[in-house]
């Protein structure tokens, strides 16, 4: 990953990327935003990783109030690395071995435990371990939630959708006619808005016999799609909005789900 793209996820992991930049903030507010701004936080902290180590730092306000909501954030918290290098925030009891889920219906990816039971001898009482080092043959029982976390490529939907095309980026606007806050896509190359998420223009649509909308991610047989029934999400996918001011719900498919077994 180039060096900029580092320096944005790391920005982003900090505070989990909680900023202010509203589009269209509400009119007549004389309140300030206690959210920090992205764009001055990320040159705060380029200003940050760049200087000197020892040296005094000389910064602005708007990168002052970045890092004092970024220390709120990582509070009882601890930055990790998965097998790939990418670097996360998540519970501070997090530990080697333990696993990253997204779980239909929870707003964050959650970290796992894996709780093995092994016999240790013949005639011996199973015991329960939360580890993947156990000696003789182990057995997934299932797993512990440890709490959750944010891993920046799994985020706004990513692990169900795939990232947004780079020309989108996901803000937030005020719409007058609601008078509340929501998600809408800037297209960074027309400047324009829009509250319809633009990957799923990419995405073949077919209607069912139900009348509803399915959406498929990938075609082709699905590794766990025969585990996956209506039992767990309903028809074999997950059930999503085009956008949050359309009261239809659309069936997702095409996406590798699997049952776990929460202890």
């Amino acid at each position: 990953m180039p060096a900029p793209k580092r320096l944005d996820v790391l920005c982003r992991v900090l505070c989990s990327d909680s900023f202010s930049d509203y589009s269209d903030p509400p009119s007549g507010s004389s309140e300030p935003l206690l959210l920090p701004d992205w764009k001055k936080s990320k040159e705060g902290m380029k200003m940050v990783v760049q200087e000197e180590w020892g040296r005094k730092l000389m910064l602005n306000e708007d990168v002052w109030v970045y890092l004092n909501h970024a220390f709120q954030f990582v509070k009882r918290r601890a930055l990790f690395s998965i097998t790939n290098g990418e670097i996360g925030l998540g519970p501070s009891a997090a530990k080697a071995g333990d696993v990253i889920a997204v779980l239909p219906g929870c707003p964050s990816p959650m970290v796992l435990r894996p709780v093995y039971m092994a016999e240790w001898s013949v005639g011996a009482p199973a015991k329960l371990h939360s580890t993947a080092k156990i000696y003789g043959n182990p057995i997934l029982k299932g797993y512990k939630v440890v709490g959750e976390c944010y891993l920046d490529k799994l985020m706004k939907s990513a692990a169900i959708l795939g990232p947004l095309p780079e020309e989108y980026e996901l803000d937030i606007s005020l719409v007058k006619e609601q008078k509340a806050l929501f998600d809408v896509y800037l297209n960074r190359r027309s400047g324009e808005f829009q509250l319809k998420d633009p990957r799923f223009e990419k995405l073949r649509i077919e209607r069912g016999s139900d009348g509803k909308r399915r959406f498929f991610v990938r075609e082709g047989p699905i590794l766990g799609a025969e585990e996956t029934t209506s039992t767990h999400v309903g028809g074999g996918g997950i059930r999503m909005r085009v956008s949050e001011l359309d009261d239809e719900e659309v069936l997702v498919m095409g996406i590798d789900l699997k049952p776990l077994d929460l202890l």
